[in-house]
């Protein structure tokens, strides 16, 4: 049952990276950025499931933790006015 849950998945992260470069805006891509960590996480957690593998947990664990910290990063550098200032 975890094989068709990860095929589903990397479709949805193709789909996204499609997004993701097609996009002019910021934002969008800001978005589609945080949506492919976020499938990306849940690839990983289903494969540590599937193996039983608790270190591979913790890697996901540690990667949407550092994902989280990119897309606040970017954020907030955008809304100060990027490299304009």
């Amino acid at each position: 049952m975890v094989l068709p849950t990860i095929v589903v998945l990397s479709i949805g992260v193709l789909i996204s990276l499609n997004r993701f470069f097609k996009s002019k805006n910021i934002w969008d891509r800001l978005l589609n950025f945080n949506l492919i960590s976020t499938k990306l996480l849940l690839i990983f957690t289903a494969h540590a499931i599937h193996l039983g593998n608790q270190e591979l947990l913790d890697t996901s664990l540690t990667f949407v933790i550092v994902s989280f910290l990119v897309v606040v990063l970017i954020s907030k550098f955008v809304i100060s006015g990027g490299r304009t200032k």
